[in-house]
């Protein structure tokens, strides 16, 4: 028999029975990774989340960075996508009869757009388009203004005359001062929530800046990678350098300087897989190296692309440490032992703050119940993985040195992936 207030008039056992609810593992191998359009583009400043599928040239215009975006979306659900701001640009403007059309962003980009009007009977479609690409169309009566949309707003009255279709080419837009620097990109980068950071560049400051603050965000506690072109100087295991390019099956060839957003897309999402021998889609060449140059590339801490029965491959998924730091040892040079730490790391704060910040007492039985979580939520969803094996003997929590914190001590074996074969064959 069941209850639902403490009131029942007979003897006996009044029992409810519910679901014990479930603790959600908190391991995952989707992150988001974060780039910059460093170009004039028809978006609004800020960042923009952009899924697969999206319309990139409905949402930035026709710029040729879009293909970046895209190449990182080939490989991740969504990409967080940086579109600095610019001033003292001028917007595109046409005019036809009594109608003035103009662009809602100032810049070049504007002067693509050709907004249509066709005399439909006593109503008027006003179609928008920027490139030959139709991007709005609506139908008023031949009274009334259309509706401001996301490229152009309308001012003064339809034209009534000209014949049954007018067009209005806009025209006189022209990009203004852009605030593109790498400084701005980080300050705004840092208040987001972001796993590999794409940053493309040939100055060497601007490498060495990023490198400066992804050092800053790991000593943070932030699980953050960048991944720059031709940068293996960098020495740290946050940072991954691409040493070559790629030709695509259309025959863009794109720079080591390009790819990188690739690799950013399929590190963010790689979990604790490797990337070794992971396939570049869509490519089939690449900037070659002797196997001599490939060696001495990754040695370096280079990423290097390599083809192998007519894939492009990932050589090796090392990242740019090459001398390791005090409490550091070869394990760090590898990127899929990296994410693996990253996602303990993660998965451990997420368990602490959720769960047991201001909720659970400092005494035994807290510290026990968090042992616990780190074992049911943590790591045997990467044991299942077969990213690692670990004993609860080797998992100590213990009061800290302040009454309100607690002090863990975590030891786990990593596993790594099979990346060498040494085949001896007897001839007999």
């Amino acid at each position: 028999m069941t209850w639902t207030t403490q009131n029942k008039r007979l003897p006996g056992a009044y029992v409810n029975f519910k679901a014990r609810k479930e603790q959600k593992a908190l391991v995952s191998g989707e992150g988001i990774p974060a780039l910059m359009l460093q170009g004039q583009t028809l978006a609004a400043p800020g960042f923009h989340t952009v899924a697969q599928g999206t319309d990139l040239a409905k949402l930035f215009g026709t710029t040729a960075k879009i293909g970046l975006v895209a190449e990182a979306l080939a490989v991740a659900s969504k990409v967080l996508v940086y579109v600095p701001a610019s001033t003292g640009g001028t917007k595109a403007t046409g005019t036809e009869g009594g109608l003035t059309v103009t662009a809602v962003k100032e810049g070049a980009e504007g002067n693509k757009l050709v907004v249509n009007i066709i005399n439909n009977g006593p109503n008027m479609i006003v179609t928008t388009i920027l490139d030959n690409n139709q991007v709005d169309s609506q139908e008023v009566a031949a009274s009334q203004l259309p509706a401001a949309n996301d490229y152009v707003t309308f001012s003064g009255t339809l034209p009534s005359s000209g014949g049954s279709t007018t067009q209005i080419t806009l025209s006189g837009g022209a990009d203004g001062s852009i605030d593109n620097s790498v400084d701005k990109f980080i300050a705004e980068l840092s208040k987001q929530d972001f796993r590999v950071v794409a940053y493309g560049t040939d100055t060497a400051d601007d490498k060495k800046k990023l490198v400066a603050a992804v050092k800053e965000w790991r000593n943070e506690g932030r699980a953050i990678v960048a991944v720059i072109n031709n940068y293996a100087e960098a020495n740290n295991e946050g940072v991954i350098s691409v040493d070559n390019g790629v030709t695509l099956a259309d025959g863009t060839k794109l720079t080591s300087k390009e790819a990188i957003y690739r690799v950013a897309a399929l590190s963010a999402t790689a979990g604790s897989k490797s990337l070794t021998h992971a396939e570049y889609v869509g490519a089939i060449d690449c900037d070659a190296k002797t196997p001599q140059e490939i060696a001495q590339a990754i040695e370096k801490g280079n990423i290097v692309f390599r083809v192998f029965r007519g894939r492009v491959l990932i050589a090796q998924d090392v990242n740019t440490l090459v001398t390791p730091a005090d409490g550091q040892n070869d394990d760090f040079k590898k990127n899929k032992l990296v994410r693996t730490m990253d996602i303990i790391g993660e998965a451990i704060q997420a368990v602490f703050v959720e769960n047991f910040v201001g909720q659970v007492v400092n005494d035994i039985d807290g510290r026990e119940l968090f042992k616990q979580h780190l074992i049911v939520r943590v790591l045997d969803p990467l044991v299942a993985q077969s990213a690692l094996t670990y004993s609860a003997d080797d998992i100590k929590v213990t009061e800290g040195s302040q009454k309100e914190a607690i002090l863990v001590t975590l030891g786990v074996k990593l596993a790594d992936a099979m990346e060498k074969l040494y085949v001896t064959v007897e001839v007999k």
